[in-house]
């Protein structure tokens, strides 16, 4: 009756012109929304929406255009929680620009109007418009103190936008100060913060930190509950996350606790909750799946495929439903009926239906790659694999295949719209069984057919699995440089990134909560601006954006002249859960071998890598007969398992090594088996590195890349050696700690006696001057310490001296080191640990080596592990006197190692192996061009030019 009431007032004052009834009249108006809004938190749309309409009319005939568009926001928000309204939440554009002409570009109703224009595109439509819309919305809200809440409704959306695209970093920080605005404005009991609660339970559960997902979804049930009663529509939302988590926890009665009570408090509010009510059916169909009760599993799986198709909103949802059946049908073995079902799951997010004969696969499109469309074609897979294996079939080992390559098209699209690097470690760290099962259904299928496509089918899939994050870097770096961005543009994107790493370095280092809160929020407001610069990057330089997104394909034909031009061999290897896959190419060949691994494969690579990287053990057992005939037996037996029998190894080789793989040096390998030595000799053992010149690479594509060629005007060599406060030298000094490096000092002195190198020894050697001198030279040296962050590899550094007087800390961090635009041709890192780091299976090492390759830098030279001072320093003066001969990069490495196990005095291979090429084995061009000479051939071919003129004449 109230309501009744407070409209007829309302009309009465439309329907009177005079100023002094103004004052009542909003106060009128304000409870009128109050009361309307409150018909909405009790989930009595149709009522709600009916106030709004009337009032609307009312609105418009007075020409009160503030009223009138709150009306309409009213009315959208009514409409999308009630279903079959497409046609009025179609209407919503035209609104808002309706509304930009009667009340300007900058008015908060406006701003409300693109946040649910946000909420509409990503429950209705394909969610590439909610970003954009929603930071239209905070550059409106943000401008006033009074619109702070809706700040954080913005907020708390994009969190719930990051986290289905699987950014769940960038979904908490979003989640995170949503909460925090709303508790600093509203206080820290306001009912509101029930749906921040619950939203960061979601985010952590999907972080797997479950126990900090139920404190929050426990906060927010008992907030909810006091606010709305038990039987509500939100108080539902945390029962069936309760539930969710529970399930995932392998909890399955109490899952199902929890889904009953969601779905009991919805089906008493069908109407508007038919979407949410058959996702939570759906999920108790799964429980009881999961606890063998067949019957209820089906009866309520089906019972969801009926709401879905009556409510007809998001076919996310619905696919989720036959998902789950073609789930129960797989594990029954009843494969046709389960595909059939994924078949109708795929067809819901696919623009044409799907047939159950041929076993088809949509296409694969940014608008159509979502979470679920990645499941259902995972569990596709999954089953025509199971169903290969009972019944086996070339045509099913196809369609298995077929759809494994689907699958690596939406984890590349995926991972591409990944911001956060831990997310996308984490994304790609659940995507490598994709990669090892499409690897074995090429590998049957070549088997059975000797098709030479499916080879090349097997290394592009092979490829599209290595270092994915560093091959987007390099290609956003390549989009940028042809992108017709303007340089200031350009240098304004690589400040602001240079600002935001130094803001996490900082919160790193903060040690009160008031730092860390001021971090924080410093933090987040930069990666908001990087992230809105970045958005108007791809929207105002089209060919930017097309580079950027491009998904370039590799041809192995290509790739084959390349190595032909090198004259090259190229070894390669996967490393899956239970098999390795091998590849060997060579110009006119592919060989391709899938390897049982045994179950002591990973233990072994971490053994002989712990054996290497021993610095006491190389100290105190070098020379030890023992240590001699167990690393003999190491080698050879990790070689037996890497290379099939009668494996050709010559001449000039490239290694492209995976997973745990990446933390050994493969050279090492001994081709023969010797046992039972009675001397220790290392230098006669039969290393890989013996028959071939060998450098590395992160990924094949990779080799494809031509090196820029540096100007040789450009300074030679730049090298530097600090000095360290530490001056306690030990017997047998290592380049990891902080102590003097004598040998280093002497390392660079010896290069510039050598090359006429410009040296930085001692307190020249600083943070400063590097960042000032390096891209001004084509060959960088460092003999220096190193420290390694294997938690944050972002937080790797440099040491260098000291330097009282710079405004550096004198250590360059890897994140520093990314962000220069360095040019040089040929980087060696002489210090500890320089290519080791965090290992992330696909992508390697995440190391400082990478770093420098990130900058830009196409040869390094890096450390396995902690480096010897005496040793390295012996090693790369021969490494340079052969660069200085002429040899090309990785032969004179090799040659450097081979000379130092004939003549140095420690030859256990800790000391003189450690050190690895990634690049190219081109010679480098120590020829430098005197401008002063330059300048006088110069002014004589002019002379001579004029003389001739005038003699012609005469």
């Amino acid at each position: 009756m109230i309501r009744f009431y407070l409209l007829l007032v309302l009309s009465l004052y439309l329907k009177t012109t005079g100023v002094s009834q103004i004052p009542f009249s909003t106060a009128v108006n304000t409870q009128f929304f109050q009361e309307t809004k409150k018909l909405v938190n009790q989930a009595k749309y149709s009522l709600a929406l009916t106030e709004y309409g009337n009032a609307s009319s009312l609105f418009k005939e007075k020409e009160d255009w503030e009223n009138f568009f709150k009306s309409q926001v009213g009315e959208i928000d009514c409409y999308l929680k009630l279903k079959n309204n497409e046609k009025e939440l179609s209407k919503i554009k035209a609104i808002e620009e309706d509304c930009a002409r009667k009340l300007g570009d900058n008015h908060p109703v406006l701003a409300r109007l693109y946040y649910w224009d946000a909420i509409i595109d990503q429950t209705r439509r394909n969610g590439q418009q909610v970003d954009m819309l929603l930071h239209k919305a905070l550059a409106i809200f943000m401008l006033t103190e009074e619109t702070q809440v809706d700040v954080a409704k913005c907020y708390n959306v994009l969190g719930n936008y990051w986290m289905g695209k699987k950014d769940y970093d960038k979904a908490l920080v979003y989640h995170n100060q949503s909460l925090k605005i709303k508790k600093a404005v509203l206080g820290n009991t306001d009912s509101s913060l029930g749906i921040n609660y619950n939203n960061i339970g979601v985010v952590y559960q999907q972080l797997g930190e479950h126990g900090k997902a139920i404190d929050f979804y426990e906060r927010a049930l008992v907030i909810k509950i006091k606010q709305y009663g038990k039987v509500h529509p939100r108080v539902s939302d945390t029962y069936f996350n309760i539930g969710s988590l529970h399930l995932q926890n392998q909890e399955y009665k109490k899952a199902i606790h929890f889904f009953e009570s969601a779905i009991a408090i919805d089906r008493q509010q069908e109407e508007s909750q038919g979407k949410k009510l058959a996702h939570r059916l759906t999920s108790l169909s799964e429980a009881y799946f999961l606890t063998n009760r067949r019957d209820l599993a089906i009866k309520y799986g089906y019972q969801a495929i009926e709401y879905y198709e009556k409510t007809t909103i998001n076919p996310a949802y619905s696919a989720t439903a036959y998902q789950n059946l073609g789930t129960l049908y797989q594990s029954e073995k009843n494969y046709e009926q389960a595909l059939s079902l994924y078949q109708k799951g795929l067809s819901q997010l696919s623009e044409e239906p799907l047939d159950s004969i041929t076993w088809s696969n949509p296409k694969v499109e940014i608008w159509n790659v979502s979470e679920r469309f990645h499941q259902i074609l995972n569990e596709k897979m999954t089953t025509l694999d199971a169903w290969n294996t009972a019944a086996p079939s070339k045509f099913k080992l196809e369609m298995a295949l077929n759809t494994a390559e689907s699958l690596i098209q939406t984890i590349t699209l995926i991972q591409k719209n990944i911001a956060e690097k831990n997310s996308k470690f984490l994304f790609l760290k659940d995507s490598r069984l994709i990669f090892e099962k499409a690897l074995g259904y090429c590998f049957q299928l070549f088997e059975q057919t000797t098709d030479a496509a499916y080879l090349e089918k097997a290394f592009t899939i092979y490829e599209q699995s290595k270092s994915v994050l560093l091959r987007n870097v390099l290609q956003n770096e390549r989009a940028k440089s042809i992108g017709e961005i303007p340089d200031s543009l350009r240098q304004n994107v690589a400040t602001i990134k240079q600002d935001l790493d130094e803001l996490a370095f900082q919160l790193k280092n903060a040690t009160t909560k008031e730092e860390k809160e001021q971090g924080q929020k410093a933090l987040f407001d930069k990666k908001e601006r990087y992230a809105n610069i970045l958005n108007d990057l791809e929207k105002d330089f089209p060919k930017y954006y097309q580079v950027k997104n491009e998904l370039e394909a590799f041809n192995l034909d290509v790739f084959q002249k390349k190595v032909a031009i090198n004259q090259e061999t190229i070894f390669a290897w996967f490393v899956g859960e239970t098999n390795l896959y091998f590849f060997k190419i060579t110009p006119d060949h592919v060989d391709f071998k899938q390897i049982k691994k045994k179950d002591s494969f990973d233990e072994s690579i971490l053994l002989f890598s712990k054996m290497l990287n021993d610095n006491a053990l190389a100290s105190n057992k070098g020379n030890a007969l023992s240590l001699f005939n167990d690393f003999i037996q190491q080698s050879s037996n990790l070689y037996e398992a890497l290379f099939p029998l009668g494996t050709l190894i010559n001449g000039s080789i490239v290694l492209i090594p995976d997973g745990l793989l990446t933390l050994i040096p493969i050279e090492l390998l001994l081709t023969e088996q010797s046992k039972n030595q009675v001397e220790v000799d290392y230098a006669s053992l039969p290393y890989i590195l013996k028959k071939s010149t060998i450098r590395y690479a992160y990924a094949p594509s990779l080799l494809l890349i031509p090196a820029e060629k540096q100007a040789t005007q450009k300074d030679q060599l730049l090298a530097f050696s600090p000095i360290y406060q530490n001056d306690a030298e030990g017997v047998f000094a290592s380049r990891s700690e902080l102590s003097a490096l004598k040998y280093a000092q002497l390392e660079v002195k010896n290069i510039n006696d050598l090359l006429d190198s410009k040296n930085m020894i001692g307190q020249m050697a600083t943070e400063d001057n590097f960042k000032k001198l390096a891209n001004q030279h084509r060959l960088l040296h460092l003999a220096m310490h190193a420290s390694i962050d294997n938690e944050n590899p972002s937080f790797s550094g440099l040491k260098f001296s000291d330097n009282p007087n710079g405004g550096e800390d004198a250590t360059l961090y890897a994140y520093e080191i990314a962000n220069m635009k360095l040019s040089a041709e040929l980087v060696v890192l002489s210090a500890c640990n320089t290519g080791s780091g965090k290992l992330i299976t696909s992508e390697g090492p995440i190391s400082l080596a990478r770093a420098f390759r990130k900058a830009g830098c196409p040869n390094i030279v890096m450390s396995l592990w902690q480096a010897d001072d005496e040793a390295t320093a012996a090693l790369m003066d021969v490494f340079y006197k052969n660069l200085k001969a002429g040899k090309g990069k990785a032969e004179a490495l090799r040659q450097a190692k081979l000379t130092y196990l004939e003549k140095g005095r420690k030859t256990f291979p800790h000391y003189w192996a450690a050190f690895v090429l990634t690049g190219d084995d081109e010679g480098v061009n120590f020829t430098k061009y005197n401008n002063w000479w330059i300048g006088f051939v110069g002014i004589f071919l002019l002379v001579l030019g004029v003389f001739g003129w005038r003699w012609r004449g005469v």
